[in-house]
């Protein structure tokens, strides 16, 4: 992938972890790579999220998605997205309201001045149910602790690799 990777680059967006063959980018490296030709990372973190122990400031991530229903032992409908604070400014709303600019414009003005940081993205209502069924599921892997989740994980995946092996199903 760094071949392919250059200063006309704009965005590299990965799978953290690949679905189907559970290949696993190094975004450290990949996001050294990528910010050295000026571009952003963007990463899906849907198979990861919840079940790997990662820190998006430390891998280099600019932007992250996620959904709850899977390894977050959360519920379906419910999704998170992070962007770097550096990212925020540059990203235009995608839609307008009265709640995402600071001050009240007369009836007529078109200039819209949205708000700084996350708040111009929270438009519409916010899945309060879904969010309450997904924050037990939060809560237990804040208790059990990310190190214990990945090791957990890594343990069962390596025992089912090595199964596998012996009955050379590979």
């Amino acid at each position: 992938m760094a071949e392919a990777i250059d200063d006309d680059t704009i965005a590299v967006s990965v799978s953290h972890v690949s679905q189907e063959s559970g290949f696993r980018h190094d975004l450290r490296a990949l996001a050294e790579i990528v910010h050295s030709h000026g571009a952003v990372l963007s990463v899906d973190a849907m198979q990861s999220a919840g079940a790997l122990n990662f820190d998006v400031h430390e891998e280099g991530i600019d932007f992250l998605s996620t959904g709850a229903m899977k390894w977050l032992l959360g519920s379906a409908g419910v999704g998170f997205f992070y962007a770097h604070r550096s990212q925020l400014d540059k990203m235009p709303p995608h839609a307008g309201g009265p709640g995402l600019s600071r001050t009240a414009r007369p009836w007529g003005q078109r200039e819209f001045v949205p708000l700084p940081g996350a708040d111009r993205f929270h438009v519409g209502m916010p899945n309060l149910i879904g969010l309450a069924a997904t924050r037990p599921g939060l809560e237990i892997l804040h208790d059990v602790g990310m190190d214990v989740v990945e090791a957990h994980v890594l343990d069962l995946s390596g025992y089912c690799i090595t199964q596998l092996l012996e009955r050379d199903l590979t």
